[in-house]
């Protein structure tokens, strides 16, 4: 059987090493190959008539010194444990992709997310938004987390993964209880957008209920048949995004709020290094 490969685009930005670093330590803890791709662009200078900046010999030379330089360096790294494969061209990242994922049929593209506009600091960087609508393998977008060492594939999260989050959803929205059903599930949305993903073993769970005078039941009355009032399912869809943005945002603010606890037996739960967390989401432009 073919090993697999894990193509990696660098431009030898920070977002991209850290990419690097972790498509590293994917490939050897899956026995997989790894190809460092680097996509140039001739600088031009535009004035009345555009002129290049560079030759494209200068640019390629440039390109394969840099990326040999870094596959020199994860040979060391690694003690020559994993298998390296380099290659660079001329053209655009999302292009050149294309074909090399119809080419050689990856296991999956690893690229880091750091953007320049509001949305692409928020989610990914562009090429990466990109990557992910066109390309037709696997993109893996890599979070900062691996900075610190927790991130998917290390093992101190392989081996304690397991964990409970208890999320309560209140509206004053008149939704009947099949609604809040509905409005519940929605929550776990918001715990899969910080990265949760109900692990085996995890006891998340999700309770939902409205205050809506409309919707209390009477302690006594005379009347046999009750009337209650309850939102029509075609309103639903902005309850939905708020369960789901609103969980988001208390998961994240937990983080940043909880302090380190000892519990039953001396367990202990550290609380988030935030004097090293907030440097990370300023080098990667999360954060302002």
């Amino acid at each position: 059987m073919d090993m697999k490969t894990i193509i990696i685009p660098t431009d030898f930005s920070p977002a991209a090493t850290n990419a690097v670093n972790y498509g590293v330590d994917m490939a050897l803890s899956i026995d997989a190959s790894v190809l460092l791709l680097h996509v140039y662009n001739i600088p031009v200078a535009y004035g009345d008539v555009p002129v290049a900046l560079i030759s494209i010999d200068e640019m390629k030379k440039a390109a394969e010194d840099n990326i040999e330089s870094l596959k020199r360096d994860l040979q060391h790294i690694t003690s020559g444990k994993l298998q390296i494969n380099t290659e660079t061209r001329l053209g655009s990242v999302i292009d050149e992709l294309e074909d090399l994922c119809t080419e050689i049929q990856p296991f999956a593209v690893v690229m880091g997310t750091a953007g320049y506009s509001a949305v692409e600091r928020t989610l990914f960087g562009s090429n990466t938004l990109k990557a992910i609508k066109h390309l037709s393998c696997p993109v893996i977008c890599v979070p900062v987390g691996k900075e610190l060492g927790k991130f998917d594939f290390s093992d101190q999260l392989l081996n304690n993964v397991d964990g409970s989050c208890m999320i309560v959803v209140a509206t004053d929205a008149p939704l009947a209880n099949r609604n809040l059903l509905r409005l519940a599930k929605r929550a776990m949305l918001g715990l899969g957008k910080t990265g949760g993903i109900a692990s085996n073993g995890s006891g998340d769970y999700v309770i939902a209920f409205s205050t809506s005078e409309e919707l209390r039941v009477p302690h006594a009355s005379t009347n046999a048949v009750t009337n209650n009032p309850g939102l029509q399912n075609d309103e639903t869809s902005p309850l939905f995004m708020a369960a789901i943005e609103a969980t988001e945002e208390a998961i994240i603010n937990s983080l940043f709020a909880a302090k380190t606890t000892i519990g039953r037996k001396g367990n202990k739960a550290e609380a988030l290094p935030l004097d090293k967390v907030i440097p990370i989401l300023k080098k990667y432009n999360r954060l302002q």
